[in-house]
């Protein structure tokens, strides 16, 4: 838990931390890791904003709220969504799958990863065994793991998704629906308006249509055997986020 509480000093105290208002903000006020011309230096050992003391209280405040209500102990578990294989029979799912190419949660996942290995690597070597986090498996269309090729990091993002929703249909309790989330900008096309409607981007200035992604999802649903029933379009952000 402390090697927990010192990621959360990391996030906050870096040269990629901006200054808002009267406090510093932490380095992932978006998914990527943006450039800064100019950063924000707190007092790591103070008692204000996200020094030591304040994220060990606010860590110690999360493990108070888990342990303390009904007495009903939870289970988190890490499975591959694509090889369930009888591990979750009668599961109700609710998912909110990865973005087609938009966002790479493997690579943002060093930041955290490096500072774990290194203050508890030794403590739980088969979950720190790799150098960074492994990257190859992530579903994402992202040409730069196969070498640039965009068709085959289609195929792996689609053969992926295809593979987990056939895995979760099995496991699933029929009576209940899968629910699905999907998060992504729609631009203006009549006004030729760049500016997005809430969300996050849906593609990036890959040549990958807006819609990709989203068709790309609702294809893997059907090729599950799913059928669709009903969507709904949800604000999802506040308006302040960037």
């Amino acid at each position: 838990m402390l090697s927990l509480a010192l990621d959360r000093c990391a996030a906050f105290n870096n040269s990629l931390c901006r200054w808002n208002g009267n406090q510093t903000v932490f380095i992932f006020t978006k998914q990527a890791i943006p450039m800064l011309w100019d950063f924000s230096e707190a007092n790591l050992m103070g008692d204000k904003a996200v020094g030591w003391a304040t994220a060990v209280e606010i860590t110690a405040e999360s493990i108070e709220r888990i342990m303390v209500g009904s007495g009903v102990l939870g289970e988190s578990r890490q499975v591959d969504a694509a090889g369930v294989g009888g591990q979750l029979k009668g599961a109700l799912v609710s998912t909110d799958p990865p973005y087609y190419d938009n966002i790479s949660y493997a690579a943002l996942s060093d930041f955290y990863y490096m500072w774990l290995r290194r203050t508890v690597g030794d403590l739980f070597r088969e979950v720190f065994r790799t150098i960074t986090v492994p990257k190859g498996p992530e579903l994402t269309a992202a040409p730069d793991r196969f070498e640039g090729n965009k068709e085959k990091a289609k195929e792996h993002f689609e053969s992926g998704f295809r593979a987990a929703f056939s895995s979760l249909q099995k496991e699933m309790d029929a009576r209940f629906p899968l629910s699905v989330y999907y998060a992504f900008k729609q631009e203006d096309e009549q006004s030729g308006n760049d500016d997005a409607d809430n969300g996050d981007t849906e593609s990036s200035g890959n040549g990958v249509d807006l819609t990709t992604g989203w068709e790309t999802l609702l294809d893997a649903l059907l090729g599950s055997g799913f059928q669709i029933t009903a969507t709904w379009p949800v604000r999802c952000s506040f308006k302040w986020r960037m």
